[in-house]
């Protein structure tokens, strides 16, 4: 097999010759088969009402068929049951389903862990009653040895043989393509969740160790009393742990931290978690480069004088936040992007997708001005420019459409651009998030239907990267976000950690969504700030800024999120959902935004400058803000 890792090229043959510990859930096991199927039917319940009237796109049908499959089970006609249990996964999968109180999973997940735990007999029958399609996909899916049509069918046929065998060609196609946590992906789910995974636990086993050195996770140990597996490298037999030592010392994984002159997304990587180094002691200007109204046509004379402009114009200058590669700093500037030269200031090139591009209303002069930033991934750039027009409070479909661009790093060219009739239903409703997720071919955008008087439903889309193709979306929460001339302010910042993409909705949930099959992992509700809450009133559009609108971010195996619609930090397990803190934001010295978490050091701007330990509960240090002013602004 051919291992790209980076700019060098490893090739080696991987015989397995012994046993390796299992990697599965022993929790799995406790219970008898077929008292999960029962017990899970009678627990499966609707969605909770919440405060704040949150909505999920919960399956009530997959509630009622999971009830008649308990009943099916406990009669042994089996044959109905995995009939049932086919059809609910193929036709509801997307949806949720409640696992624990506010606390959901997707049906597909949910359906195929239930499969998983049936008895020999109901296994037995949903083989054999899907038996005739899975290996006609697989066939045609394996011939062309495409990981776009092996993932899916490997998530639709989860329990069968043929998936898991699967999994050997996925992860193998997955390393030799760099994407090393897809090759994780594969191996740890057949050998936690399948039926048969004492099968696979030499093969995989072995592999999913190597996967997990290639992709930069800590060295594992095996349980005592195992016998140390062995393989074949390089024409030797080596003992897993040699093998593993001499992958990272060979291979070096790229340092969390940025180079001084590459900060190619907000935050700096897709976890939002890096951490730059610079002294600002004695700051000096370098350069300037100033912006002119959208449809002037001067290209970008430093020099040229600007008219006077207004104060919604002058707040939207202040929502851009630039990103750097190869020599360029990138930014946009509503549905303009430009590149400059990072030493001199001068303009590279400039994008404009409009002949006469304009400012958008502001209805009510309750629209924030939002804030942008593009992605720059492997010499493109992609942004998502905004419509016009908002549906809020307005019947008439936007002047121009929002869309999602990818441009030429280097020239600025245009390779693909994907609007109204490229995004599915509702397209005119729709409005994107800016800061695109782009990795390993998949790019992830939070969308929007932003619908009249003020009712909003949020999905995280995936495209193509090469050509901007519609892959997929699954809907994350719907709310009311309007009352009468005000709205809440709603933005997302998603994260990526280890093919997983964590989203907050600013809707009342908390959601990781499946990098690789689009599947809800979890999806976790959080108490929002309401109109009639005496200890802190839920903020409009008019009371946030844009530097306000916080991202996700992943840091040393927690998720820390500070909803614009919360009044606290939540801290939550990225593996489950599971609330671990909440940490009130008045115990916070009133900060409204987040910059960083550094080893359970949360740091951010309120009221004043601070940085708070998370498990002490207790301020490191404060600072106030200069001559009592505000935070006007942020770093990306």
């Amino acid at each position: 097999m051919r291992c790209l890792f980076g700019h060098s090229v490893l090739t080696m043959t991987l015989v397995v010759l012994g046993g390796l510990v299992a990697f599965r859930d022993p929790q799995l096991r406790a219970e008898q088969p077929g008292d999960r199927v029962q017990d899970r039917a009678i627990k499966a319940t609707p969605a909770e009402k919440q405060a704040g009237d949150v909505y999920l796109n919960d399956s009530f049908e997959t509630v009622d068929a999971l009830n008649r499959i308990a009943k099916l089970a406990k009669l042994g006609r089996w044959q109905e049951a995995v009939e049932l249990l086919d059809t609910t996964s193929k036709t509801e999968g997307k949806k949720l389903i409640r696992t624990h109180s506010g606390r959901y999973t997707s049906v597909r997940n949910y359906i195929n862990d239930l499969i998983a735990h049936l008895p020999k007999t109901g296994l037995s029958a949903y083989r054999r009653f899907v038996a005739n399609d899975a290996r006609a996909a697989f066939d045609r899916a394996l011939r062309q040895r495409d990981v776009t049509k092996l993932v899916p069918l490997f998530d639709l046929f989860f329990c069968t043989t043929i998936a898991a065998d699967s999994a050997s060609t996925i992860g193998q196609l997955a390393i030799e393509s760099g994407d090393f946590d897809l090759a994780v992906f594969v191996y740890d789910r057949v050998l936690r969740s399948h039926p048969d995974a004492d099968r696979y636990k030499s093969q995989y086993g072995t592999m999913l160790r190597i996967a997990r050195v290639l992709a930069g996770e800590r060295a594992t140990e095996a349980p005592k009393n195992e016998i140390e597996e062995n393989v074949r490298w390089f024409g030797h037999d080596r003992s897993i742990a040699d093998v593993e030592k001499e992958i990272r010392t060979r291979f070096k994984r790229p340092k969390s931290m940025p180079p001084d002159n590459a900060w190619p997304v907000f935050a700096g990587n897709y976890q939002r978690s890096s951490i730059a180094q610079c002294s600002v002691e004695e700051p000096g200007l370098l350069w300037r480069y100033r912006f002119h109204r959208p449809g002037e046509d001067d290209e970008g004379d430093i020099h040229v004088e600007i008219p006077e402009r207004s104060a919604h114009e002058a707040s939207r200058d202040l929502t851009i936040f630039p990103v750097v590669s190869d020599g360029l700093v990138v930014l946009q500037r509503f549905r303009e992007v430009f590149a400059l030269h990072r030493k001199t200031g001068a303009l590279a090139w400039r994008f404009s997708p409009d002949a006469l591009p304009t400012e958008p209303d502001n209805y009510l002069d309750d629209r924030p001005p939002g804030w942008d930033s593009v992605t720059i991934h492997r010499g493109r750039v992609y942004a998502a420019l905004p419509s016009e027009d908002v549906a809020y409070y307005d019947y008439n479909p936007s002047r121009s459409e929002t869309e999602i661009v990818c441009l030429d790093l280097k020239s600025g060219n245009l390779l693909w651009r994907s609007g109204e009739t490229s995004v599915g239903e509702f397209g005119s409703e729709l409005e994107f998030d800016s800061a695109p997720v782009v990795d390993h071919g998949r790019l992830f955008i939070v969308g929007r239907r932003r619908r009249s008087f003020g009712f909003e439903d949020c999905y995280l889309y995936r495209f193509r990267a090469s050509n901007g193709r519609l892959v997929g979306r699954v809907h994350l929460a719907s709310a009311s976000t309007a009352t009468f001339g005000s709205r809440t302010a709603t933005s997302a910042i998603a994260a990526l950690n280890k093919g997983t993409i964590y989203v907050n909705s600013g809707l009342g949930t908390i959601a990781a969504v499946s990098a690789y099959t689009g599947n809800v992992k979890w999806l976790t509700l959080y108490e929002r700030l309401r109109e009639d809450d005496s200890a802190s009133v839920r903020r409009s559009s008019r009371d946030v800024r844009p530097w306000q609108f916080n991202p996700m971010i992943y840091a040393d195996d927690r998720l820390y999120a500070l909803p614009t619609d919360s009044a606290a930090l939540l801290v939550l397990d990225p593996s489950d959902g599971r609330p671990i803190d909440r940490i009130s934001v008045d115990e916070l010295g009133g900060m409204d935004t987040l910059l960083g978490v550094d080893r359970d050091v949360v740091c951010g701007v309120g009221k004043e400058v601070s940085c708070f330990d998370a498990t002490l509960h207790a301020p490191i240090w404060t600072a106030a803000m200069a001559d009592g002013r505000n935070l006007f602004g942020r770093a990306s």
